[in-house]
């Protein structure tokens, strides 16, 4: 134990456990209740004209260049869960996963090799990634799943949800609601409106081909 101490202490470990040291921090407020689970959810919303559902449409209404990158960068985010599960919590495995392979790494050869840290940096990323992509598999279904007791899609429409990433025309947001004791994580269109993050939307259609919900701002 106290060789992992001074592993995690070394100027080379350091600033992944830092990085560890302030998510679970931000774990620990949310379990008190300080904050909310969407808290620093910032990187989804930056990129609030992105589809970034578990099961992307790569169907973004831009043009040219912009619909590329748009479902270039949908497809990215699907890839590693982000949006079929909260990004902190995809955060958060990422944060342990540097943290582990750079003690196993520089324990095993950073003493070995001068230089090991720097150069690996970028596999280390690379594998972290992969690795959290593999942690948050489980906790996929688990925030978008539909009531286990059989309530469909089209019974949610009529409800009141919180839009939690900004959604415009044209554009794909997400938007939680509460209902019969569950909670679901939704992909929502407007028509002619802007509505912004935290603001309260009224679902009045569903699509099923294009699986997303029509809401209007209440």
């Amino acid at each position: 134990m106290m060789e992992l101490f001074q592993q995690a202490l070394s100027p080379v470990n350091l600033p992944f456990t830092i990085l560890l040291a302030l998510v679970l921090l931000y774990w620990a407020t949310v379990f008190i209740g300080v904050l909310d689970l969407d808290f620093l959810d910032f990187e989804v919303d930056a990129h609030a004209d992105v589809d970034v559902d578990a099961d992307v449409h790569v169907d973004a209404d831009a043009d040219g260049g912009g619909g590329f990158s748009a479902g270039w960068l949908a497809g990215v985010l699907s890839f590693f869960h982000i949006g079929a599960v909260p990004f902190m919590v995809f955060f958060s495995m990422l944060a342990l996963s540097l943290w582990a392979f750079s003690i196993l790494g520089n324990h095993f050869f950073g003493e070995k090799y001068a230089g090991f840290a720097a150069l690996f940096l970028i596999p280390n990323i690379a594998l972290s990634l992969l690795a959290a992509k593999l942690l948050t598999w489980p906790f996929k279904g688990s925030y978008q799943r539909m009531n286990r007791q059989g309530i469909a899609k089209r019974d949610l429409v009529g409800k009141m949800c919180k839009v939690t990433t900004a959604v415009s025309p044209g554009a794909i947001g997400q938007a939680e609601l509460s209902f019969d004791e569950q909670n679901f994580l939704l992909k929502i269109r407007t028509e002619e409106e802007t509505i912004p993050k935290g603001e309260q939307a009224l679902i009045i259609e569903y699509d099923p081909e294009k699986d997303f919900f029509l809401v209007k701002s209440f």
